[in-house]
């Protein structure tokens, strides 16, 4: 059943309201996005609000004056889930998806396992994923949600799957789901204490306001335009940083000569290099939390007073040398600091600094490098669950050092993929908060797009 608004939850509606979505094209999404981001950026920085819909007070009608809707997410989508059972992992077969592997509106296989064809077969007897289906993580990490933009060819378990068959619904569901307002109702449901969880009931009864079908369109299209390109940015930073792993592995390793200099990482790499902070200062402090495990962009760094922990500067890498932060390949470029500032943060960041003749990115380029990190790994010490991996072993790593003029090539090519990757990140912040800014705005009707 629909129902007409948060206020008056009794009163029905005829459910064709809330369904479907009629297929428009918005010509001016772009330029929509840059009038209601310049709307919604000024009210938030004045502290004023654009006056939301009006609703009458009485208690006959009470329906938004603008046509918005509330209904049941199970009026809008088919809500069910996947396997229960715990398939075998197999070498062979299909990936089975669980809660834990999908994160920022992105399915992560790296970390799944195969499962059998008969297995597979099973499960999507129960659940099997379509095209624009919105899977929904319902154990754990409550909340994260991915829209399934291409033809599946997986399972899933212990996921919720929400089927509305329709590109544009789905989007409306998901970035109505990914509201503030949204996700504290979701989180207030939940139940389970050592492992916490939302049910399907819970699910299907989740009150979703709907606007106008062409509004609905508008504003989804709106904010999957900044998501389409916050993604399209990271992507090119996947691309660079890929390049310069290449350029790096031809340049040491796959052209390595015999007649080069045979010497040891200590040779062309600053290990912890001294930089000098006063206790109790203020400086730029960086967690490891904010420190990634693909790619070199950091976020999240902030002024804090200076306590125990690694120093470092602009052009340095930082390499986590803790379990299990090491072997999940936390690892970060320091390119957001002032020149000349030296920052600080946790005690479990191993930092390398290249020596002179060496281009800087080159230190995150070893870092990334998996015999080197095979390397470090296999030599942590410590107990179990608490091991690190130490500087003084790093810094006997072997490699073969090319001539100087090898080197210069290299620097030469590596010359403009930092300053993109940095200048690529800065917009990515800056459409993320415009994003965020904008979603609970449009989401209630506060900023309201052109049709």
């Amino acid at each position: 059943m629909c129902r007409s608004s948060p206020l008056d939850r009794s009163r029905g509606i005829p459910k064709d309201n809330c369904a479907g979505i009629v297929p428009t094209q918005n010509q001016k999404v772009n330029e929509a996005v840059g009038n209601i981001g310049s709307e919604a950026l000024a009210s938030q920085k004045s502290g004023t609000k654009v006056p939301p819909p009006n609703k009458t007070n009485g208690t006959d009608t009470l329906v938004s004056d603008n046509g918005w809707r509330e209904c049941k997410l199970g009026d809008l989508a088919d809500v069910r889930d996947g396997t229960h059972d715990s398939p075998k992992e197999t070498v062979d077969g299909k990936y089975l998806i669980t809660s834990k592997h999908i994160k920022n509106g992105k399915i992560d296989f790296s970390k799944a396992y195969k499962i059998s064809l008969d297995d597979f077969a099973l499960v999507n007897k129960r659940s099997k994923v379509d095209k624009y289906d919105i899977l929904f993580s319902m154990i754990g990490t409550i909340g994260e949600m991915v829209i399934v933009d291409f033809e599946p060819d997986f399972a899933i378990k212990n996921v919720g799957i929400f089927k509305t068959r329709d590109k544009d619904l789905s989007k409306w569901i998901y970035y109505y789901l990914k509201s503030n307002d949204a996700q504290a109702e979701i989180h207030s449901s939940l139940k389970g204490s050592t492992q916490q969880y939302i049910t399907l009931g819970d699910l299907r009864n989740f009150p979703i306001q709907i606007p106008p079908l062409e509004e609905q369109k508008a504003i989804a299209e709106v904010l999957s335009s900044l998501d389409d390109k916050i993604d399209l940015l990271h992507r090119q930073n996947r691309t660079l940083e890929s390049l310069a792993q290449t350029l790096f592995r031809q340049w040491f390793i796959e052209e390595a000569k015999e007649e080069w200099e045979a010497g040891v990482m200590d040779d062309i790499v600053d290990f912890n290099p001294s930089y000098k902070l006063k206790q109790g200062e203020l400086a730029t402090y960086l967690a490891m939390e904010s420190v990634q495990t693909d790619r070199s962009s950091v976020n999240g760094w902030y002024k804090r007073e200076v306590a125990s922990g690694a120093k470092f500067m602009n052009n340095d890498t930082l390499l986590a040398r803790i379990t299990p932060s090491l072997e999940n390949g936390k690892t970060a470029f320091v390119d957001f600091l002032e020149d000349d500032e030296i920052g600080w943060g946790s005690t479990e960041f191993i930092v390398m600094r290249m020596k002179n003749r060496y281009h800087p990115f080159i230190s995150y380029l070893i870092a990334r490098n998996q015999d080197f990190r095979d390397f470090a790994i296999g030599n942590m010490t410590g107990s179990t669950g608490r091991q690190r991996a130490q500087a003084e072993d790093l810094k006997k790593y072997e490699i073969a050092i090319p001539p100087f003029d090898e080197i210069q090539k290299l620097n030469k090519h590596l010359e403009l993929i930092p300053p993109k990757i940095k200048a690529n990140w800065q917009q990515i912040q800056t459409l993320e908060n415009l994003r965020d800014t904008l979603l609970p705005k449009l989401l209630s009707g506060e900023v309201r797009v052109e049709i």
